[in-house]
Parts: C-alpha cells; sequence; structure tokens
C-alpha cells in the first residue's frame, strides 16, 4: 500500500461500521487489517490496532474466529523485543484455548508463554506462569509441558546440555514459527560458581601476610 496511514484509517471506519451493525467478528478483521497495513510504517498504531481487534473478538465471545489474528499479535511483538506484551497476549490466547476446550492447542500456547519469558530473561515469570498452567489438566503430563519443565530446569541449573537436548525435541517444531525460532536460540545461564576457598582466616588478607605481622608483634614484644 503507497499511503498505508490512509488505508489503517479506512479500515478503522470499517470496523466501526461493523460494530454498528452487530458484526463483531468483520470489525475484528477490519482492525486487524488496519493494523497490518501500518506494520512497517508505525509500530505503535500496529500493536494497538492488534490489540483492540483481538479485544473485540474477546468481548464478543467470538474466539474461535480470533486464534490467527492473536498469533500475528504475538509474532509482530516476539520480532520487535515487546517481551512482556507477547506474554500478556500469548496467556488470553492459552485462556481461550481452555474455554474452547481445545487442550492440544492449550498445551502448544503454555509452552510458547514459557519460552516468551525465558526469552525476555524472565525465569521467575517463566515460573510462575508454569505453575497457573499446571492447573489445567493434563498439561504437566503432555509432551509440551514435559519440555516446558525441562527447559526451566536448564536455565535454573546452567545446564547446556539439558538444554539442548530439550530443544531437539519434535514438538517443538509444532509451534508457532517465531515462537519455535526464538525457543532454538535459548541460551541457559552459566552455573552460579562457589566462592575461592580462603587461605587467610576469613580475615580478608594472604595468610602469609598474616603471619608475618603476627612475627612482627612478637619481635616488638620480646618473644622472639
Amino acid at each position: 500500500l503507497k499511503k498505508p496511514s490512509q488505508a489503517a484509517d479506512l479500515y478503522n471506519q470499517t470496523a466501526d461500521y461493523f460494530l454498528a451493525q452487530g458484526s463483531p467478528d468483520r470489525a475484528a478483521e477490519s482492525l486487524e487489517k488496519a493494523a497490518r497495513a501500518v506494520e512497517t510504517t508505525d509500530l505503535p498504531r500496529a500493536f494497538s490496532l492488534y490489540s483492540e481487534s483481538c479485544a473485540t473478538y474477546e468481548s464478543e465471545d467470538r474466539m474461535r474466529f480470533g486464534v490467527e489474528t492473536f498469533k500475528r499479535a504475538i509474532a509482530l511483538m516476539i520480532k520487535n523485543g515487546r517481551w512482556e506484551d507477547a506474554e500478556a497476549v500469548s496467556v488470553r490466547l492459552g485462556e481461550a484455548f481452555v474455554k474452547l476446550d481445545q487442550r492440544p492447542n492449550f498445551n502448544k500456547q503454555a509452552l510458547s508463554t514459557v519460552v516468551i519469558c525465558l526469552a525476555a530473561g524472565n525465569v521467575g515469570a517463566a515460573n510462575t506462569r508454569l505453575d497457573a498452567f499446571g492447573a489445567v489438566g493434563g498439561f504437566l503430563q503432555s509432551e509440551e509441558g514435559s519440555i516446558a519443565i525441562n527447559i526451566l530446569e536448564a536455565f535454573e541449573n546452567g545446564d547446556e546440555e539439558l538444554l539442548a537436548s530439550t530443544l531437539k525435541r519434535q514438538h517443538l517444531n509444532f509451534l508457532d514459527n517465531e515462537v519455535t525460532r526464538t525457543a532454538r536460540t535459548l541460551k541457559a545461564p552459566p552455573r552460579a560458581q562457589p566462592p575461592p576457598a580462603r587461605t587467610d582466616g576469613g580475615v580478608g588478607q594472604p595468610a602469609s601476610e598474616a603471619l608475618k605481622e603476627l612475627q612482627d608483634e612478637l619481635e616488638e614484644d620480646g618473644y622472639c
């Protein structure tokens, strides 16, 4: 489009018309088209329009028609490092899958959320999300649940070997492309190294210096 901003304006107006006519799913589609029109020219506006489109699907109980819009929004957020936004939208999509009784899709989205949290460097958030997802029956026993648990264990223990073997598991390929690419780039933080053994008796100086000072004191007092 030669004039993406104007195109977005027209799509936005169309969305208003469809909402007024009682067609929320078509309104949400128009909002997504508006977002896609400005993806390369006005990212803040694109994010805002995607958010409005997703919210329209949610508020009108039309989520079964909005799945792809949510996924495109998440992909755009990941590409641009909007990790917290991507996490939030991913969680909302997962909740929608639960309501739609689509457990296999929920499992994939839950794993995607954990990957997003770890890519953002937020291990605490990943743990919190995993705990919440565990309340959904069957997730922890699923292949996706197992992968999420192993990835988190690798991060917490600095275990690069476990992470590498986990990232080779086939079910990671079943996630959305941008999430799979992100997962392949994960690196476990290095293991915490124990502090070196003290040789100074814990007083903050080498043992040889401490011994020399003691000898000097003894000489001054006439003991040597």
